[in-house]
């Protein structure tokens, strides 16, 4: 028992000696691996990585069971990544990732994977490891530094909508984002480049607010105000520009004054630009201050002096960048600019030069299709249209896509223009055709042919073109054209109504003031053709005072007149005719203008205010047939304000002017009319029986007869009556001797020799060829006559005559009362009765006008 004891104790002795052995063995065995592991570890600390790369390559085949194994792999990737064999440390890194994916340095092995990826501008692969990281690693201390190298991995690559959560996430993860400030910045790149201008600036003031006096504030402001152009919004860019610009590094102040000037232009505040630049300009160091945009603030000097129409300085401007800058795209604008000027100055060989040198000094150049079109408009400025032609022909073999349209449209207007207006349209239909998603260029096509039309009269295609533009482009910017030329193609075909409906809508839709009167002008003229003269009066009153006050009121007022005329309303129409002449004295139409207001003022019998502008007239410039006429108006002035010896001298010397020898009856009647009222009866009666016989188919034969008539019947003077009315019997002229057959009838049936006005009244019907109111006048008392005499079949007989074929309608209802009264009195066996007729036998020395 005691022998089994002692060998059991010295075996456990044995084996507590090996155990112990090993022991020291495995202890001596971590000691050298661990030695080996700090040799290479020391190496990289010291930087010598090549010393670092072969221990630690040496370990891992040495101990490749060993923990640390995994950590000498992630140390080589370190190696080759230090050693900017960035490949190299992408495999290494890689390997780690899959081989170790739980290991202590995973997180900062993918993080260094991401970077390989990145330095070798492997963007996408890079911002899909960045991204994994938060994923994987939900509590890393670096989410938000990771969130940023993926949005600016995806950001280079400018996939911004990609990006723009990627920053989004960085900044909401500011506590482990190194990069918060450039999150916010490239955040606000991104909404930058995706138009979302207004996003962006409030990122740019965050950051700007943050670290205002700093590289990336600074840079922020810059871009705010870029933003601030971008979106439009120029008042508050021009604002906010001037009031930071001396922030601003000088590249981007540079760039920020360009755009100033640039917005200035948008806004059209020309004056504002050209005061905003040369003070620029006047700078010292300007050009060496505001590189590489000092051409292009020139380029906009010059531009502004042109939208000025200071020539004289745009000019100068342009001549300079052409001469200084001829590398840069704004020598080229500069020589087209300077043709342009030239153009507007009406120097056309000048602008011709400039577009030739143009095509010497840069023949390949992409404006030469400008260039080309611009000397095709120069050639129509000469009517040199088949020129124009061939350069504008030569213009669409170089254009593409909607410039070619556009040039189309100038080989049609030109065509247009030479009044070759059906080429035109067939070019116009081509346009149509082939370019309808080119809108406006669409539309003017679809406009010239109904303009086409217009000019080729071709009236009815014309106003199907229009209403058919109206109809379907109710937005278009040339809808209104398209009214004013319904409205004038109705005006052309005399549909004024129409017309006037057209341009009343045009009316509506413009603000122009030189197009708004000249419409209204056409409106009133449509409607005195339609007769609607107190519509008319509405619309030239309206222009009367405007025009009168820019020197142009001479025909309004003209039309006003003659509507006042038309309406009888001759008190207007002279208080218009006194109108011009106050206003336009010296008018092209002043002494017509006399001669009309005078005539007026005679038919009103105001003699003295006729004599006023009689005076006016220049009487030692007027032709004999003119001084003739002033001196009959001036007799019949003389007349009114009953000083008949003046009138008397005015008509004498109106009758020894050369004029022709039947004007001279008219002075003759007028100064019968003067002797008269100087009790000169006999000579009066001479002069009218004169006009009579000499002038027999004058209108003044007719109121001669009648002037006499009155005078007589005044005078109680039945002979020298009767005597006059068979001399115009005499005449043979039958209007005179209708008259005075009627005139004899009347007198005698007044007179109560019933017999004798029948003989009268009968020849005048007898002798009348066409039916009129003298006729009527003598059948009705004819009719009466018979009545009285009790022949009421031939009483009847007249006044179914009057009903057949009478002009008058109160002669006719008369004829119809006495039908109505006959009716009773004609039978067979009816024996006479008395008639209700109360012949006029009033003693002729009683009878008045």
């Amino acid at each position: 028992m005691k022998y089994r004891t002692r060998k059991i104790n010295s075996y456990l002795v044995a084996i507590g000696a090996i155990m112990f052995a090993v022991s020291i063995a495995r202890v001596q065995a971590n000691t050298v691996e661990k030695e080996d592991f700090t040799v290479a570890l020391r190496a990289f600390q010291d930087g010598l990585l090549d010393l670092s790369r072969q221990q630690f390559e040496i370990f891992r085949e040495k101990y490749p069971k060993s923990y640390r194994s995994s950590t000498a792999l992630f140390f080589l990737g370190e190696i080759s990544f230090q050693g900017k064999e960035y490949a190299r440390a992408e495999k290494e890194f890689g390997l780690f990732q899959k081989k170790y994916p739980r290991h202590d340095k995973a997180e900062e092995a993918l993080f260094r994977l991401g970077r390989c990826y990145f330095l070798q501008r492997k963007y996408l692969s890079a911002a899909q490891t960045y991204k994994g990281i938060p994923v994987r690693f939900t509590q890393s201390q670096a989410a938000g530094t990771a969130s940023y190298w993926a949005g600016e991995s995806l950001f280079l690559k400018k996939r911004y909508a990609e990006a723009l959560p990627e920053f989004t996430a960085s900044i909401a993860r500011r506590d482990t984002n190194k990069f918060y400030e450039y999150s916010l910045l490239r955040k606000g790149i991104c909404l930058y480049e995706l138009k979302s201008y207004q996003e962006a600036i409030a990122d740019f003031m965050i950051l700007h607010n943050l670290s205002p006096e700093q590289k990336l504030g600074l840079e922020a402001e810059y871009l705010m105000l870029k933003a601030h152009f971008l979106d439009q919004d120029y008042e508050q860019f021009i604002t906010q520009a001037q009031k930071r610009l001396q922030h601003l590094t000088p590249k981007h102040r540079a760039e920020i004054v360009t755009l100033i000037a640039t917005a200035y232009l948008q806004l059209n505040e020309i004056a504002q630009n050209i005061t905003f630049l040369e003070g620029l300009f006047g700078e010292a160091d300007a050009q060496k201050n505001y590189l590489p945009f000092y051409p292009e603030l020139l380029h906009l000097l010059g531009t502004s002096y042109l939208k000025n129409k200071n020539y004289e300085k745009a000019i100068d401007v342009f001549t300079r960048i052409e001469s200084e800058f001829k590398k840069t795209r704004y020598a080229r604008e500069a020589l087209i600019n300077l043709a342009h000027i030239h153009t507007q100055l009406g120097q056309i060989d000048e602008a011709e030069l400039h577009y030739k040198l143009y095509l010497t000094k840069y023949p390949a150049d992409a404006m030469r299709v400008k260039v080309l079109q611009g000397l095709g408009q120069l050639n129509n400025l000469r009517h040199q249209y088949q020129e124009a032609r061939d350069y504008f022909m030569d213009a669409q073999k170089l254009a593409k896509g909607r410039e070619k349209a556009v040039i189309l449209l100038m080989v049609a207007d030109t065509l247009k223009a030479t009044q070759k207006h059906e080429e035109a349209i067939k070019i116009y239909d081509q346009i149509i055709k082939q370019y309808k998603s080119e809108l406006d260029i669409y539309e003017q096509a679809f406009l010239q042919i109904g303009l086409c039309a217009y000019f080729l009269q071709d009236y009815a295609k014309a106003i199907l073109q229009f209403k058919t533009f109206i109809l379907e482009f109710p937005a278009s910017a040339l809808i209104n054209k398209s009214r004013y030329w319904l409205g004038e193609t109705f005006f052309q075909t005399k549909d004024y109504e129409t017309a006037i409906i057209a341009f009343q809508e045009y009316l509506r839709f413009t603000t122009e003031p030189v197009l708004k009167r000249k419409i209204e002008e056409k409106i009133a003229f449509a409607l005195v053709q339609e007769q609607r003269f107190e519509e008319a009066l509405v619309y030239y009153n309206q222009l009367r005072d405007e025009l009168i006050k820019i020197g142009q009121g001479e025909e309004i007022l003209i039309q006003i007149a003659y509507c006042y005329e038309q309406l009888k309303a001759r008190k207007n129409s002279i208080e218009t005719y006194e109108l011009f002449l106050k206003h336009f004295p010296e008018g092209t139409h002043a002494k017509s203008v006399r001669v009309s207001l005078i005539h007026l003022l005679l038919e009103l019998e105001d003699g003295e205010r006729a004599l006023a502008q009689l005076e006016q007239l220049p009487i030692t410039k007027m032709e004999p047939a003119e001084k003739w006429l002033y001196h009959v108006q001036k007799g019949r002035a003389f007349d009114f304000s009953k000083r008949y010896v003046r009138g008397e001298e005015e008509y004498k010397t109106a009758l020894n002017e050369n004029v022709l020898p039947e004007q001279q009856c008219i002075p003759r009647y007028y100064l019968a009319q003067n002797l008269w009222h100087q009790k000169r009866a006999t000579d009066a009666y001479n002069l009218l029986i004169e006009i009579i016989k000499n002038y027999p188919q004058s209108d003044y034969a007719m109121k001669g007869l009648d002037t006499f008539r009155e005078y007589t019947l005044i005078d109680q003077d039945f002979e020298s009556y009767l005597n006059i009315l068979e001399i115009a019997q005499t005449t043979g002229e039958p209007a005179l001797v209708m008259k005075s057959l009627y005139l004899q009838g009347l007198y005698y049936s007044r007179a109560g020799q019933l017999d004798r006005a029948l003989e009268k009244f009968n020849s005048l019907i007898t002798s009348s060829q066409d039916q009129n109111q003298l006729l009527d006048k003598a059948l009705l008392r004819s009719g009466l006559i018979y009545e009285n005499q009790q022949d009421y079949h031939k009483a009847a007989a007249r006044y179914q005559s009057i009903l057949s074929g009478g002009i008058s309608e109160k002669i006719i209802a008369q004829a119809k009362l006495r039908l109505e009264k006959l009716k009773g009195k004609i039978t067979p066996d009816s024996e006479p009765a008395e008639s209700n007729f109360i012949p006029d036998n009033t003693p002729m020395k009683d009878v008045k006008q």
